[in-house]
C-alpha cells in the first residue's frame, strides 16, 4: 500500500503548495469545512477529515498559519491517529523543493583538501543588526574564530552591520531581495551550504536556512549535521522546529522553560539547556538612588516594536508614572519601528529631563549602562531568555518583568525582583513606585538579583559547550 501525504487544510497555504504538486496521486486534501467536502481544488478533492484512518500515511501536513487553530487540529489528528507524523507545511516545501532542485557533486576535490568540518551558523531572518539573537551568534562566531575554527561563518541577509574585524571574511552574505518562504531564496540557501560540505549549520529560526540545510541533507545525508537552537518560547517556532526532528542531531533550549517543552517533542537525548554567557564580576563598583530627592533610574534596552517585546506598554507606563508624580529618569536603549514615534511622544509630552533616548548602543557600552539604572524594565508578550534582563541583573538592576521563558530559577518574585502576568502594565507602575518610596531595598534586591546570575557569567564554559556539540 503506497504512502500518501495528507494535507490538512484547503485555504492559502494550500494554493500556494499545490502548484507544487505534481504526482497528486500521493496526496490527499483534507478540511474541517463540510461545505468543501467533494471538491476539486487545484488537482485534489477535498475530504472529511475522518478519511486518513483509511490512509497509510507519510505524513500529515497542517497548512495553517494561526498557531491555535494548528493546537486544535494536531490534537484532532492525533484523536483520530495518535501514531502519525504531524509537520509543518515547512516539511512539505523541503520536501517539494528537494525534488525540483539539483546539486551537483562537483566539489569533492575541493572537500577532501578541508582541513576541518565548516560550520555555518544562521543569522538570515534578524541579519546583524540589533537582537540578542544577533549578538549572541556574533558572540560564539567570534570565540570560535578565536580559537582557531577559521571555517565558521555565518549566514545573514545583506546590509549595513557593524562586524568584528575578526569574521568579516567569515559572513556569506545574501542579497535581501527575496519574500519568505520563497523557492529562488531557499535554492540560493541550499546552493552556499552544499558548496561548504561537509559542514554543521546552527540554525536559530525554524524558517528557510532549516528548509535549505534539511534539503542537502535528504541528498548529502553524511555530509551535513543540522544542530537547532530555540531562542524562543513560541509554540509556532516548538512546531516548525519539532516537524523536521528526524533531519535534526541536536537541539538547543535557551532557558529552562524552552527546553522543558522541547522534551515534549523531541527524544530527551536530543536536547540540551544552554546558559546565555554574560559578563560577571563578584564585586561589583556601583551605586543605588537611596535618596528619594534623586530620581530612581529605569533602564529598558532591546527593540522599540509592538510586536513581540510591546514597545506600547512604555507610553503608558510613562503616562501614569507622570500621573502619580514619581521621582524617575528612563533611559532607552534600541532602535526599530516605534523609534520616530518614541522620540515624538516624548517631544509632545515635554518630557526630554525624564525620558531619554539614547538610540543603539554598542555591546560593549552595555554594561556601563546598566551600571546607572535602579531597575531592569521589560514588558514582553513572550522572550527566550532575554540577554539584556542577565546582563542588568549582573549589573545589581532588579528586574520588574512580565512573566515570560527565562524567568525561572533566575528571578523569585519579591525577593530579587518583580514579576507581573503579561499586559499587566499598572502593576508594573505600582512595583516601580513602590520601590520609589522605599528606596531602602534597592540595595538588597538588586545584590540577590546580581548573585541570581553569576551561573552565565562563566563565558569559557560557553564556548566549551559549543566546542562540544560541534566537535
Amino acid at each position: 500500500m503506497k504512502e500518501i501525504t495528507v494535507i490538512f487544510g484547503a485555504g492559502y497555504f494550500y494554493k500556494q503548495i499545490s502548484k507544487l504538486l505534481i504526482n497528486t496521486n500521493q496526496y490527499f486534501l483534507v478540511d474541517n469545512d463540510s461545505r468543501l467536502w467533494g471538491e476539486n481544488l487545484d488537482g485534489l478533492i477535498v475530504n472529511n477529515p475522518q478519511n486518513i484512518e483509511k490512509l497509510n500515511i507519510k505524513y500529515v501536513v497542517i497548512t495553517v498559519q494561526n498557531i491555535e487553530i494548528y493546537k486544535q487540529i494536531y490534537k484532532q489528528i492525533q484523536s483520530i491517529d495518535c501514531t502519525v507524523r504531524i509537520v509543518d507545511y515547512r516539511k512539505l516545501l523541503s520536501d517539494l523543493y528537494c525534488d525540483l532542485i539539483e546539486l551537483k557533486n562537483d566539489k569533492l576535490n575541493f572537500r577532501q583538501e578541508i582541513e576541518s568540518m565548516n560550520i555555518i551558523f544562521d543569522s538570515y531572518w534578524g541579519g546583524l543588526g540589533l537582537g540578542g539573537v544577533e549578538d549572541w551568534t556574533k558572540y560564539v562566531v567570534g570565540q570560535l574564530i578565536t580559537e582557531g575554527l577559521n571555517h565558521t561563518y555565518i549566514i545573514s541577509k545583506d546590509g549595513k552591520y557593524v562586524i568584528p574585524d575578526i569574521m568579516k571574511d567569515n559572513i556569506l552574505f545574501v542579497e535581501d531581495k527575496y519574500v519568505s518562504l520563497q523557492k529562488q531564496l531557499i535554492f540560493c540557501l541550499a546552493d552556499l551550504i552544499y558548496h561548504k560540505l561537509p559542514c554543521k549549520v546552527v540554525v536559530s529560526f525554524p524558517n528557510e536556512v532549516l528548509i535549505a540545510a534539511s534539503i542537502v541533507k535528504t541528498k548529502y545525508p553524511d555530509s551535513i549535521s543540522i544542530i537547532a537552537v530555540d531562542h524562543n518560547d513560541i509554540d509556532d517556532f516548538l512546531y516548525r522546529y519539532a516537524s523536521f526532528k528526524e533531519d535534526i542531531e541536536c537541539v538547543v533550549g535557551i532557558s529552562y522553560e524552552v527546553t522543558e517543552k522541547l522534551m515534549q517533542h523531541f527524544e530527551t537525548n536530543k536536547v540540551v539547556l544552554m546558559k546565555l554567557p554574560i559578563k560577571w564580576e563578584k564585586n561589583i563598583e556601583r551605586n543605588y538612588n537611596c535618596n528619594r530627592n534623586d530620581a530612581i533610574r529605569i533602564g529598558y534596552a532591546g527593540r522599540i516594536e509592538i510586536e513581540q517585546k510591546r514597545f506600547d506598554y512604555m507610553y503608558k507606563i510613562i503616562e501614569i508614572l507622570e500621573l502619580k508624580k514619581v521621582n524617575y529618569i528612563i533611559e532607552i536603549a534600541g532602535e526599530g519601528k516605534e523609534s520616530t514615534e518614541l522620540e515624538a511622544f516624548i517631544k509632545q509630552k515635554k518630557l526630554e529631563n525624564r525620558v531619554r533616548y539614547l538610540g543603539r548602543l554598542e555591546k560593549n557600552q552595555m554594561l556601563d549602562f546598566w551600571k546607572k539604572q535602579d531597575i531592569f524594565l521589560q514588558f514582553s508578550e513572550y522572550e527566550g531568555n532575554s540577554i539584556s534582563k542577565l546582563e542588568a541583573m549582573g549589573m545589581g538592576c532588579v528586574p520588574i518583568v512580565t512573566r515570560t521563558s527565562g524567568i525561572k530559577n533566575v528571578i523569585y518574585n519579591n525577593i530579587n525582583g518583580y514579576i507581573v502576568e503579561v499586559g499587566e502594565y499598572e502593576k508594573i507602575c505600582e512595583k516601580i513606585e513602590f520601590i520609589e518610596k522605599n528606596r531602602g531595598i534597592l540595595c538588597e534586591l538588586g545584590q540577590k538579583a546580581h548573585e541570581a546570575v553569576k551561573d552565565y557569567g562563566n563565558q569559557a564554559s560557553h564556548l566549551l559547550f559549543w566546542k562540544e556539540i560541534l566537535k
